[in-house]
């Protein structure tokens, strides 16, 4: 289990931080990678959903979560921008595709599906949409938010795993109050303090290393907030897991799962960070 963990992490994470650092300066490289991890996990999201016995729109929702990714990279001359259109993405391009979302897929099951089960197959086809699409839309947002975008998305990288590596560590040598046991009845109290920790840790780290502004305190409180909504994005994601009655996403990933359980807590800490970053920090 921990041979696959580290073996994963040594063969992804190289290409994900060149990925990152090059970003969509010479091609849209970064959209594209953000564009097919969408489509990867909502195959992932809508199979989980199938094996607890719904029947979603799994083709158009992975298409319109894929559309939508490619809707926050708009103005910046590459391939989404020409198939979308020329929108600005604060002027409403990520809504128009939610409203296309919202529309087509109810003209798809006026079809193909049973009047009994359509309501509850067409809101879980929007929320693979909205959970997918949406959320994972935030790290082209991040990555491009000037002029530390590449810096701060790095910075979110690294205090996610090393919150998910430094609490599973301690949970597994120190773990006794369970934190979730309905949820999820591994994780610990212990080993989520230490996750918070390691958190900002990596974050002052980063802070240090890219001379970001703010430092020690900016790195301290958005280390906290990555450490903290990352591990709630993880909850989350095993509710619906619980809620499926499935272990993991997929296989995919060996020691990890499936691609939709590694991004759980990366997608939500992205989304929180960008929001203090652009709204408090003001960079």
């Amino acid at each position: 289990m921990l041979r696959d963990r580290v073996l994963s992490a040594a063969v992804g994470l190289p290409p994900l931080l060149l990925i990152v650092w090059l970003g969509d300066d010479w091609f849209p490289l970064f959209t594209l990678m953000i564009a097919a991890v969408a489509a990867w996990a909502s195959f992932e999201f809508y199979g989980m959903v199938k094996r607890a016995g719904y029947h979603p729109l799994t083709i158009p929702g992975t298409l319109l979560s894929v559309l939508l990714v490619g809707s926050f990279s708009l103005g910046k001359g590459n391939p989404f921008s020409l198939l979308i259109g020329s929108f600005d993405v604060r002027g409403g391009a990520p809504s128009s595709i939610l409203a296309l979302g919202v529309g087509l897929s109810l003209v798809i099951f006026l079809f193909h599906r049973s009047t009994v089960t359509a309501l509850t197959d067409w809101a879980l086809t929007l929320a693979g949409i909205l959970y997918i699409g949406f959320l994972y839309g935030y790290f082209i947002l991040l990555r491009d938010h000037q002029p530390y975008g590449r810096e701060w998305l790095l910075l979110v990288l690294a205090s996610t795993f090393a919150s998910d590596t430094v609490a599973y560590f301690v949970g597994r040598r120190f773990g006794a109050h369970r934190l979730a046991p309905v949820i999820s009845p591994k994780k610990s109290w212990e080993g989520t303090v230490a996750g918070w920790l390691g958190a900002v840790g990596a974050a002052l780290l980063m802070f240090w290393l890219f001379q970001l502004p703010g430092f020690p305190f900016q790195a301290i409180v958005l280390g906290g907030i990555v450490g903290i909504v990352g591990q709630l994005g993880d909850l989350g994601e095993s509710l619906l897991k619980r809620s499926a009655g499935v272990k993991d996403a997929s296989s995919a990933i060996p020691g990890h799962g499936g691609l939709l359980d590694r991004m759980d807590s990366l997608a939500f800490a992205t989304v929180a960070a960008y929001h203090y970053i652009a709204l408090v920090m003001i960079t």
